[in-house]
């Protein structure tokens, strides 16, 4: 689970810079947060829930990443590669008009694949989403099949300053 919640900030700066074109955040030194709000799996015994919700709840993750001005004129690069830790697959990148809207299949190394979703606004300076986030598990019960686990957060960035050399 805590793989999952290291992949969230990544996810969310490659989201970042997932547009193009004149409406688009600027290059610079970003700090985004992340932060899980609430998780819900159908079928987990009530006490490993309560131990995994507590845990998410004193994770607020902060990454600080410079975005270049080549990144954020060609913000695909940005989908591939090392620039890409979680293995994530883009069925929707949408970034205009001040609305993010991002679909992604992830499979970070040793976790489970995540449908990723991210919606929310942004301007030049300023970047506030909502994160959904679906994986199935095994069921730690060993009954039945796989678990299906949702977690839910918010994500917000902002620029603050030039890059640092």
């Amino acid at each position: 689970m805590k793989r999952l919640i290291l992949a969230t900030p990544a996810i969310a700066l490659i989201a970042a810079c997932s547009g193009g074109g004149a409406d688009t955040i600027q290059h610079g030194q970003w700090e985004m947060v992340t932060a899980m709000t609430s998780i819900e799996a159908p079928g987990m015994p009530e006490p490993m829930l309560a131990q995994m919700r507590s845990q998410l709840a004193s994770q607020r993750q902060t990454q600080s990443q410079c975005i270049t001005a080549e990144q954020a004129r060609n913000p695909s690069r940005n989908m591939m590669g090392q620039q890409n830790p979680a293995g994530c697959e883009f069925s929707d990148t949408t970034w205009a008009g001040g609305n993010i809207k991002i679909r992604a299949t992830c499979r970070p190394p040793g976790a489970p694949q995540m449908q990723v979703s991210v919606e929310g606004t942004y301007t030049a300076q300023q970047i506030n989403n909502r994160i959904n986030m679906t994986m199935e598990m095994p069921n730690p019960t060993g009954a039945g099949g796989p678990m299906q686990i949702r977690l839910q957060g918010t994500m917000t960035g902002r620029r603050t300053g030039d890059c640092r050399a």
